[in-house]
């Protein structure tokens, strides 16, 4: 399930939207993508009933999501889900320690910056330039993007129950396209 906020124009919903089901396809998941990512949490519970857990994936590319969205998102991934969620405002939402602490593993976020993010994929090394936020990823979080200084611009978690990649940017950010393919997939 694909949820695309509001702060994307319609051009790049569309052109997320294509990147992404072309992905969520060729890994075998059902592909729902709705043009919202509400703030208000009270919506969730009929979104997520359409996915099983297992099955399924959810990519968030909202900006905030209050504290009953994040306990419905919390709930979700401990019932064995998948979640990509890459925002530039995520950390701005309410009470929102708390899901980042214990749930996204990391112990704050700072900035923005402004500069270069490269992978630590060696065999398919990404490179791409723009404003992001720094993670302090706590254990068992692994820093999966580096920003010029070293510093995590990206985490992945997979905690056994649940697999979470949370990336501080927005995604209609990155460029080129490729390169947005290459974070989603």
């Amino acid at each position: 399930m694909l949820f695309i906020g509001s702060n994307y124009t319609r051009q790049q919903s569309e052109d997320i939207g294509q990147i992404a089901s072309e992905i969520l396809q060729e890994l075998g998941h059902r592909v729902h993508i709705l043009p919202i990512a509400p703030e208000e949490g009270s919506l969730y519970p009929a979104l997520f009933d359409l996915l099983e857990p297992q099955d399924g994936l959810v990519v968030w590319l909202g900006e905030r999501l209050d504290k009953e969205g994040q306990g419905h998102m919390r709930r979700y991934l401990e019932g064995g889900g998948r979640l990509l969620l890459a925002s530039d405002q995520f950390h701005l939402s309410e009470e929102v320690e708390p899901f980042l602490r214990h749930v996204l593993q990391t112990q704050g976020v700072t900035g923005p910056t402004t500069g270069t993010i490269r992978s630590f994929n060696l065999s398919n090394p990404v490179s791409f330039a723009l404003r992001h936020y720094r993670l302090n990823p706590l254990f068992p979080a692994e820093t999966v993007l580096l920003n010029g200084h070293n510093e995590t611009a990206g985490l992945r978690l997979d905690e056994g129950r649940y697999r979470v990649v949370y990336l501080p940017f927005r995604l209609s950010s990155v460029q080129p396209p490729e390169t947005q393919r290459h974070l989603l997939a």
